[in-house]
């Protein structure tokens, strides 16, 4: 919609049937008015009577003269090229960044990567703990195919849901790196 309104204020003010530019303008009061070549033509006039009679101004020496009208040239034609300058600047700086970028992509980036570090080593079984069985689709409680798996939340191991709660009622600590079994850690699912 505030494009839509933008674009409808700006072609209104195109066909000049408003003096206003956009809404924010409407709702200061700012009416925005083109000049026209005769004006155009006028201020460039006026800039350049001014400037005239700044340079017969100038006083002291006659290289003095030179030097202060050298600098009032320079000072000039950075202010009347201050805006295409400024343009051109940021359209050189769009077009560079738009073929830098596609350009950074193409680098083989991966080359340069760090690898990932090893993984960590796995736990150390304890000596009251409880080895693991090398299927893993066998309970390593009672050793048989797991009936309702459920998974130890502290470690991530899968039992049977009736062994692992008769052990962890009995003994309180858990296989592996012994930790201390919270019940509610128990998930079945």
């Amino acid at each position: 919609m505030g494009l839509g309104l933008s674009f409808s204020y700006q072609l209104l003010y195109l066909l000049d049937a408003t003096g206003f530019y956009s809404l924010g303008l409407h709702a200061l009061g700012i009416h925005v008015c083109r000049a026209t070549g005769q004006e155009l033509m006028d201020t460039s006039s006026r800039i350049s009577k001014i400037r005239s009679r700044e340079r017969e101004r100038l006083r002291g020496s006659p290289w003095l003269k030179a030097l202060q009208g050298g600098l009032l040239s320079c000072a000039y034609a950075v202010l009347d090229y201050a805006q295409t300058g400024l343009i051109a600047a940021v359209f050189f700086f769009k077009v560079n960044d738009g073929m830098v970028v596609p350009v950074c992509r193409g680098k083989n980036v991966s080359s340069n990567r760090i690898p990932p570090p090893p993984p960590p080593p796995p736990p150390k079984v304890a000596k009251e703990g409880i080895p693991l069985p090398p299927d893993k689709t066998v309970c390593p409680l009672c050793l048989q195919k797991r009936t309702n798996p459920s998974v130890m939340a502290v470690s991530g191991f899968v039992f049977c849901y009736t062994c692992i709660f008769k052990y962890a009622n009995q003994v309180r600590i858990y296989f592996g790196n012994v930790l201390t079994i919270d019940f509610n850690a128990v998930f079945a699912p």
